[in-house]
């Protein structure tokens, strides 16, 4: 499946938000048990959600770093360019010949001090920390649908 096809689908399965924020659903957890119940619910059933909202966090610092952005762009193109060219033959570069190894290595170096100067290490806590409390902390304190106590259940 592509990655186009993929996010489409997801995009389709998202819960309505109106359900996301359900503010009566909202309630503290009874004990350790209640919480491991409630996450255990709730990042398969808003899954989508969590993903979407993961993804403008990540989205939201990409934006207000623009050396982080520069950064990102040149790791995925450098990444296609490098993969798209043939293993077998040597590719020529300001009049020096090198195999496609020798530029994994040096696009691998250049991109650890790029990532390096750009804080990725910081950033990286931050959005990690940030979707984590975000969704663990939905994830933990939302109750479940009054459907979903039922399922499973049989009809007499």
């Amino acid at each position: 499946q592509s990655v186009k096809e993929e996010s489409q689908k997801r995009l389709e399965a998202l819960r309505p938000w109106t359900e996301f924020f359900d503010r009566q659903r909202i309630s503290k957890p009874n004990g350790y048990s209640g919480i491991s119940q409630r996450l255990s619910f709730n990042l398969r059933y808003f899954q989508n959600n969590y993903i979407l909202i993961v993804l403008l966090v990540i989205a939201y610092f990409l934006i207000t770093q623009p050396w982080l952005l520069v950064s990102v762009a040149f790791l995925v193109c450098g990444f296609k360019w490098i993969s798209s060219l043939p293993t077998n033959e040597p590719t020529v570069i300001a009049g020096k010949s090198f195999t496609q190894l020798q530029l994994w290595g040096i696009y691998a170096v250049i991109s650890l001090i790029l990532l390096f100067f750009t804080g990725i290490s910081s950033t990286l806590f931050w959005v990690a920390f940030i979707c984590a409390l975000v969704v663990c902390g939905h994830a933990g304190f939302m109750d479940k649908p009054v459907e979903a106590e039922f399922e499973g259940d049989e009809q007499v």
